[in-house]
C-alpha cells in the first residue's frame, strides 16, 4: 500500500514541474516578443498590379490592399467539392496560388481533421457558400466575410459579418466563416494579449477596399490596431497559428515554421 502511495506522490510531483516548467516557458515566451512596430501614416505601398499594392516590414508583417473596383482579376477561392458531410484534402496553399497564377492569396476559415495525422483530410469548421450555394454549416459564435456585387456599382463588394448564420447566400459570390471581429468601427474590441501567427481581413467603410494581413508574434488587438491605423472600418481574424500563409507573385511567400495544409485559400 506505501509503495502504490509513493508512486501516486511521485506521479503528481512530476505532473507539478512539468506544469511549472510549461507556465514558465510559456511566460517567458510572451514576456520576450517584440512589441509591434507601428505603421507610419506616410506608409511606402508597393505596386503589384492595378487594384493592389503590398506593405512588407522586415518580412514580420505583409499588408495587402486590394481595391476591388480596379483590380482586374476575379476573386478566386478555392472550392468546396460534395458538401459539409465530406471529409476533403488539404491544400498548399503556395502550390495552388502559383497553378493559378494569383497575384495575392491567403488562408481563410479554421477547420477540423480526421485524425492527428500531418496529411489528415478536413472539414470546415464554420460557413462556407459559393455561388449562393450553402457548402458548410454556420457557426454562429464566429464571424464571416462575404464578397457580392453592388448592385449600384456593379463593382465586387466586401462585407463583414459579426455572427456568420446571418450572411444571405441570395447575391453571394463567395462567404467563408474566419473567427472574431477585432476591430468595429474605432473600436478595438477586447481580447488576450496572445502572440502568435495571424492572417486576418479588413474591409473599408465603403467595404470597397479590403486588407489582407499576415504577420507573426501579433495579439488580435495588434491587428486591430493595425488595421484601424491604414483606415479600415471592420476586421476579422482568419485560422492563425500553423495554417497562417500568405503569398505575394514573385515577391513573397510566408508561413510558420512548423506549417500544414489548410482547407481554403482566396485571392486574386
Amino acid at each position: 500500500m506505501k509503495n502504490k502511495t509513493n508512486i501516486v506522490k511521485s506521479l503528481i510531483l512530476s505532473c507539478t514541474a512539468l506544469l511549472s516548467l510549461f507556465c514558465a516557458v510559456s511566460c517567458t515566451t510572451t514576456k520576450n516578443l517584440a512589441p509591434v512596430s507601428p505603421i507610419s501614416d506616410d506608409i511606402q505601398w508597393l505596386y503589384l498590379q492595378d487594384g493592389i499594392d503590398y506593405f512588407c516590414n522586415q518580412k514580420q508583417l505583409v499588408v495587402c490592399k486590394i481595391d476591388l473596383s480596379k483590380i482586374r482579376k476575379e476573386l478566386f477561392y478555392s472550392p468546396v467539392k460534395g458538401d459539409f458531410s465530406d471529409w476533403q484534402d488539404g491544400i498548399d496553399g503556395l502550390k495552388l496560388a502559383k497553378e493559378k497564377n494569383l497575384t495575392v492569396a491567403v488562408n481563410t476559415i479554421p477547420f477540423i481533421q480526421k485524425n492527428r495525422l500531418p496529411f489528415s483530410k478536413q472539414k470546415p469548421y464554420g460557413l462556407i457558400i459559393q455561388n449562393e450555394k450553402n457548402m458548410s454549416e454556420a457557426n454562429s459564435r464566429y464571424a464571416g466575410v462575404r464578397f457580392f456585387y453592388n448592385e449600384k456599382t456593379k463593382n465586387l463588394n466586401c462585407r463583414i459579418y459579426d455572427d456568420q448564420s446571418t450572411i444571405p447566400s441570395k447575391g453571394t459570390i463567395y462567404a467563408t466563416g474566419g473567427y472574431w471581429v477585432i476591430l468595429d468601427g474605432k473600436e478595438i474590441l477586447p481580447f488576450k494579449d496572445i502572440k502568435d501567427y495571424r492572417t486576418a481581413i479588413a474591409t473599408s467603410p465603403d467595404e470597397s477596399t479590403i486588407y489582407l494581413l499576415y504577420g507573426k508574434n501579433l495579439s488580435y488587438p495588434d491587428c486591430a490596431r493595425i488595421f484601424y491605423s491604414l483606415g479600415a472600418s471592420k476586421a476579422m481574424e482568419f485560422d492563425g497559428g500553423s495554417s497562417s500563409f500568405i503569398y505575394i507573385k514573385d515577391n513573397l511567400y510566408l508561413k510558420p515554421p512548423l506549417s500544414r495544409k489548410v482547407f481554403s485559400i482566396i485571392g486574386f
